[in-house]
C-alpha cells in the first residue's frame, strides 16, 4: 500500500531513474473495447500516483497489464516481453488463468472450494535479521531466491 493513500498497486519497481507503476487486471473478453476499457480504468486509478513519486530527475510510468479471463493479452503487452519469453509466458498465463477462472466460477456454482490455500506453494522470502548466519542447503538451488524453504538458520 502506498502511505498516505488506500491505493495498492501490484508491483512498483524503480530502476536508474524510472518508476514503474504496475498493476494486473482480468478482465471478461466481451468485445474488442473490453481490454482497453479494463487499461483505462487501471490508469485513471493509479494516475494521481505519478506526480507522488515525479521528481526533476526520473520518470513514472504507470503500466496496466491486462489479461483476459480466458488467457488472452492486449497487444500493448509485447512491448513488455521479448519475442522469445512471449510463447513461454503466454503459455504460462493462459494455463493459469483457465485453471483459475473455472475454479472460481466451480466454487461460484456448487459453494465448494476447489483447491486447498495450503497447495498453493506460495512462499514469502525470508529476512534475516544481521547476526543470523544462512547456509546454504542444496547448492542445486543457487539460482532460486532465498526462501525459508531453501534456507537455514
Amino acid at each position: 500500500m502506498v502511505p498516505g493513500t488506500r491505493l495498492k498497486p501490484d508491483l512498483i519497481i524503480e530502476a536508474n531513474s524510472e518508476i514503474l507503476i504496475i498493476d494486473v487486471t482480468v478482465t471478461f473478453e466481451h468485445g474488442k473495447q473490453s481490454f482497453e476499457r479494463a487499461r483505462q480504468r487501471k490508469l485513471d486509478w493509479y494516475s494521481c500516483l505519478i506526480d507522488r513519486f515525479k521528481t526533476p530527475t526520473n520518470r513514472v510510468e504507470v503500466i496496466a497489464f491486462v489479461m483476459g479471463a480466458l488467457g488472452s493479452w492486449g497487444r500493448l503487452m509485447r512491448k513488455f516481453t521479448s519475442r522469445a519469453y512471449l510463447a513461454k509466458f503466454r503459455h504460462l498465463c493462459v494455463c493459469d488463468t483457465i485453471r483459475w477462472s473455472r475454479d472460481i466460477y466451480t466454487e461460484y456454482v456448487t459453494g465448494i472450494r476447489q483447491f486447498d490455500p495450503n497447495d498453493l506453494n506460495i512462499q514469502a522470502p525470508i529476512r534475516p535479521n544481521q547476526n543470523t548466519k544462512l547456509t546454504k542447503k542444496h547448492s542445486a538451488d543457487a539460482h532460486k531466491f532465498p526462501t525459508a524453504k531453501n534456507w537455514t538458520m
